[in-house]
């Protein structure tokens, strides 16, 4: 699992690989769009608050 300091330093600017099922899914990518994501569940009632850890996973995808 990454530290949680260096979750505060992810550049969110872009993404060095794709994300997604069959992708590279590179942990720090994952982050950006966990993190990403994670701005939208106050606009989007009924998701589940995900948890960054820069791994792609079921909650990821959900």
């Amino acid at each position: 699992m990454l530290i949680f300091k260096e979750l505060n330093l992810v550049n969110i600017t872009r993404l060095t690989n794709s994300v997604g099922h069959g992708a590279r899914n590179a942990p720090l990518d994952v982050l950006v769009l966990q993190r990403l994501l994670l701005g939208t569940t106050k606009k989007y009632f009924g998701k589940k608050v995900l948890k960054p850890d820069g791994y792609y996973g079921s909650k990821t995808e959900e």
